[in-house]
């Protein structure tokens, strides 16, 4: 840090510092950096309080989900926005930016509380939408401020920047206008409504199975104990897999189950959902297994080819010491070769077991009778799913790294099979298969699909990892966490 003191006023200090990014900064004396954080943090309190104030007065369960998409979809843009303002302001101060956001959070439940109780209160509408009017008017005053003050006001005027600005506003309105013409056009039409959230649900399994491509890089360049981080993160990923496993899959296997029962007028006592988990879990261990070992036995086949010409090759040129070495190095090439080639069988495995599951995740969710059955379950699916595909995604990066492309293709390939599954759903539930069959049919699916998720978590997640204390920690976060998503939904 360089400190600039006038002789005149001693208070009057300048200290530059660098930023994450490399970018020096002016840092602001601390009272002033509060002030403007305070500032920044009144708006958007406001502006999120209006918001679900809003959302909390609506009437019926129908307009409530309606206006609950928009607000979710253009929330996640703005407070992502904000956050990163936030942390290139005050990146020296995590703790500031991290009870931010604590804030913000804790202030939209309280403002939706609100807007329920005034509904449940039985005021006229005409009151309601006086109130909603003037409310949101008053927000969109403090975004303006919040737009042209804290965000656009202190940029330096690069050409770059003001096509970025563009770009966002660009990005906000395609938004709006998009989720305006989808509720429009699935207003009367259960059908249109399920292809648009498959479509939707694609779209967040591609984005987030590829961000660890863009965030590991940054988490290793950045931060001094990278390694221990990110074995972290993937015991926090191998937790939430346990999660969604026990807590959601296997429930949710056994009340299919049990509504094939009740639908056929059979009762069986035998444990089948928990025989078919620990059946789909040792379809895809032998499947690891049997690819392994072949693998061995090709590269001992070339392992020894190779040894036999290393000696032809000594005993013609007799140079003992050359040959040794060169045999060792050889030996060095081939070991590396068989890890890379361990490494993407390994993969492969990962990722049959992750078709599986998508395709009857997908299955599942397609064959829903009515639209706020799909949309219950889609709700579920879209929260387990941004946190399941991320770990994987993130899984892969971290084991092909230098194989970019490789990692691109697996995640767009669950991706497209995420909605191949939920179209297959669509079309079987369009041609009218009794309900008995559809109940069976989804049980076994699903604790099949258990039955891959715990190869998954055990043996691709957690069996590599250190056994550090943090790590272990985090998995446990990771499971509760989990369990606590699924039983609020």
């Amino acid at each position: 840090a360089l400190d600039f003191s006038s002789s005149e006023s001693k208070g009057d200090e300048l200290t530059v510092e660098t930023g994450p990014s490399g970018v020096v900064h002016d840092e602001p004396k601390t009272k002033k950096e509060y002030i403007t954080a305070l500032t920044l943090l009144l708006a958007i309190s406001i502006h999120v309080t209006i918001e679900t104030f809003a959302l909390g007065v609506q009437s019926t369960t129908e307009s409530f989900l309606t206006l609950f998409f928009g607000i979710a979809l253009h929330k996640l843009i703005v407070l992502f926005s904000i956050g990163m303002r936030l942390l290139e302001k005050y990146w020296r101060r995590p703790l500031l930016v991290f009870f931010s956001f604590v804030w913000i959070g804790t202030i939209t439940f309280c403002a939706g509380g609100a807007g329920i109780l005034l509904d449940d209160a039985n005021l006229d509408e005409v009151a309601k939408s006086l109130t909603t009017a003037c409310l949101s008017c008053f927000s969109a005053g403090t975004f303006l401020y919040i737009t042209f003050f804290e965000v656009l006001g202190e940029e330096t005027g690069l050409v770059i920047e003001r096509i970025a600005a563009m770009l966002g506003f660009a990005i906000i309105a395609t938004v709006n206008l998009s989720s305006s013409l989808f509720f429009k056009m699935t207003a009367n039409d259960s059908d249109t409504l399920k292809w648009c959230l498959m479509g939707s649900l694609f779209v967040v399994a591609f984005i987030m199975g590829l961000l660890p491509i863009w965030l590991l890089p940054l988490i290793k360049r950045f931060h001094e104990k990278a390694a221990l981080l990110l074995s972290t993160i993937s015991c926090f990923s191998g937790g939430i897999l346990l999660g969604v496993c026990f807590v959601d899959m296997i429930p949710e296997a056994m009340s299919d189950f049990n509504d094939w029962q009740r639908l056929s007028g059979q009762t069986v006592d035998f444990p089948w959902i928990l025989t078919g988990t620990v059946i789909g879990f040792l379809i895809v261990y032998v499947i690891d297994g049997v690819s392994t070992f072949c693998l061995r036995q090709q590269e001992q086949a070339a392992d020894k080819a190779k040894a036999n010409l290393a000696a032809q090759s000594m005993e013609r040129l007799h140079r003992a010491t050359i040959c040794s070495m060169d045999a060792e190095g050889q030996l060095k090439i081939i070991k590396v070769a068989k890890t890379e080639k361990q490494e993407y069988v390994s993969t492969l495995t990962l990722l049959l077991a992750m078709c599986i599951h998508v395709l009857i995740e997908g299955f599942a969710l397609g064959v829903q009778p009515t639209s706020e059955s799909f949309l219950m379950l889609f709700i579920g699916i879209a929260i387990h799913k941004v946190l399941v595909v991320f770990a994987i995604g993130m899984k892969l990066y971290e084991k092909h790294w230098n194989n970019k492309k490789f990692v691109a293709l697996a995640m767009s390939s669950l991706a497209v099979l995420t909605f191949a599954g939920g179209a297959a759903g669509i079309l079987l539930q369009d041609a009218d298969l009794d309900e008995v069959t559809k109940a069976l049919t989804t049980a076994i699916l699903s604790c099949f699909s258990s039955g891959t998720f715990l190869y998954i978590t055990f043996f691709e997640i957690l069996s590599e990892e250190t056994g550090h204390v943090i790590e272990r920690l985090f998995c446990i976060v990771g499971f509760a966490l989990m369990t606590t998503a699924l039983y609020f939904l």
